[in-house]
């Protein structure tokens, strides 16, 4: 995760969706692709190349219709999570972390939408609530929070890799040809 400038890290200032799917292609170490189903990115617009990353990973479907991105949108809480269940479930990491799983006292503020995602990082260990417990699903993320999150989950990452993962990627790797896979 990169600062705001050489100098600044901006730890209070929220996040547009395309920032954080910018964040996790860096993360996944993917591969750009321009190819996406959203009318609503401009060609040419920074974040394109990962949006067609993320969209092809399955860790966006868009909005609503599923025909919009929405990413000068600030990110909120609960899209982050269920962003990340789904890199989660793109790079075939899964943890459970009881010690640190906590019950949100606003759980039934959570879409239905989001909450499969927000459940499996909450499992996870990723997230906390507040001081009160909240989990806040409608709040927008922070820059402070994401990096925390972030951080969580790289720190869980190599006791969570499924093997099989690194075994499908072999065999990908061994089946695919110019003229198509095998």
């Amino acid at each position: 995760m990169n600062g705001t400038s050489d100098t600044t890290f901006a730890p209070l200032k929220n996040l547009s969706r395309a920032e954080y799917v910018a964040i996790l292609f860096r993360l996944s170490g993917g591969e750009e692709n321009m190819e996406f189903s959203f009318t609503d990115v401009p060609d040419g617009v920074w974040y394109e190349k990962y949006v067609g990353w993320a969209e092809a990973a399955g860790v966006i479907t868009g909005y609503g219709n599923a025909e919009t991105f929405g990413g000068n949108e600030l990110i909120t809480r609960e899209q982050l999570m269920l962003m990340t269940a789904r890199y989660m479930k793109y790079e075939w990491v899964s943890f459970e972390d009881s010690a640190t799983a906590v019950q949100f006292n606003d759980a039934a503020k959570i879409s239905s939408w989001a909450a499969d995602g927000v459940e499996v990082t909450r499992k996870a260990g990723l997230i906390t609530g507040d001081a009160q417990s909240n989990f806040n699903p409608q709040n927008n993320a922070t820059r402070a929070e994401i990096a925390t999150i972030v951080v969580r989950y790289a720190e869980k990452l190599p006791e969570a890799r499924d093997p099989m993962h690194m075994k499908h990627q072999y065999i990908n790797e061994l089946v695919e040809t110019d003229e198509g896979k095998y």
